[in-house]
């Protein structure tokens, strides 16, 4: 499903215009994309904080154990846990 916004920058009929545009409109997802993930590390912090084992945070964020392990070994060596 393409977004009404697409549709908008793929009817630009400058092809530089056009690009710039499609450009921009990645960059804002990409920073979007970015946050959610933080938001979604710091949250597989808290429940392995809480004792939730590896397997089921994992399973639960759809990501692999060794994210998981990853994610938080570096909460670990930041101070974070």
């Amino acid at each position: 499903m393409v977004s009404s916004e697409l549709e908008g920058i793929a009817a630009v009929k400058d092809s530089a215009d056009r690009l710039g545009r499609v450009v921009e409109y990645i960059d804002r997802g990409e920073t979007r994309l970015r946050q959610a993930r933080s938001i979604r590390d710091d949250t597989i912090r808290e429940l392995r904080a809480a004792g939730m084992s590896r397997p089921k945070v994992a399973e639960a964020a759809q990501v692999s154990v060794a994210h998981v392990a990853a994610v938080t070994a570096t909460s670990r060596e930041a101070g974070h846990g």
